[in-house]
């Protein structure tokens, strides 16, 4: 009698996760009400009243799953970084701009684009190493990658878009050669260059899309 608990107490974040699971679904408790079936086994509906000894519905209750561990460590906690080798501040090492982010297809690993014509590529699993690839000619004037896609039907077939109109792809871009020829794409004219803002690949494969700034679609 008056004794204290004895019990430990439980912190915040599973006391939350408890009272959440507590927690009913009302909109799907809803849609169930709204549905014939639960009117016909509620004998709401008069040609149903015969169906009184149907058990009702079972409540929809909130699960919450755990997050695994490796899920916790995104991009955003590593910095893209370049050394700088255009200006006074030679081999000073600064922030990239980076312009889009994608999975590779079977998600080991995560594919960043920049505005200095570099994707960095990050192994998924703790994101401790990653790899860059200059996708452009050493000789080319910096170029901003505006997109990113994989083709469906190979797990490495990459294609990737910049700011001045090619769409270059790869192969097995995993192992991609720097010292080969590029394969890319030209998009407009050597008078008329095509800002593309996006590239996408259909389900089957066999029609790419991109557009530009310019408003143009193609395919």
């Amino acid at each position: 009698f008056n004794q204290p608990d004895k019990t430990r107490r439980r912190d915040g974040s599973q006391a939350a996760q408890a009272k959440s699971n507590k927690t009913v679904d009302y909109e799907c408790i809803y849609q169930q009400q709204q549905s014939p079936i639960y009117r016909m086994r509620k004998g709401l509906d008069p040609m149903f009243h015969f169906q009184q000894s149907i058990p009702p519905l079972e409540q929809y209750e909130r699960q919450i799953t755990e997050v695994p561990p490796v899920l916790n460590k995104f991009v955003n906690k590593r910095k893209c970084e370049r050394k700088d080798t255009y200006d006074r501040h030679e081999g000073m090492v600064q922030a990239a701009q980076t312009t889009f982010v994608r999975y590779n297809p079977d998600g080991r690993f995560a594919c960043v684009g920049s505005d200095s014509g570099i994707l960095y590529v990050y192994n998924t699993f703790d994101f401790s190493f990653n790899y860059q690839y200059l996708v452009q000619r050493k000789s080319a004037q910096v170029r901003l990658l505006t997109g990113m896609c994989f083709h469906p039907n190979n797990t490495n077939l990459a294609f990737i878009s910049n700011s001045v109109g090619e769409i270059h792809y790869y192969d097995n871009l995993l192992h991609y050669d720097a010292q080969q020829t590029d394969v890319k794409i030209k998009i407009g004219t050597q008078d008329k260059e095509y800002h593309i803002n996006q590239i996408n690949i259909s389900s089957c494969g066999n029609q790419l899309m991109y557009c530009t700034k310019q408003g143009r679609i193609g395919w």
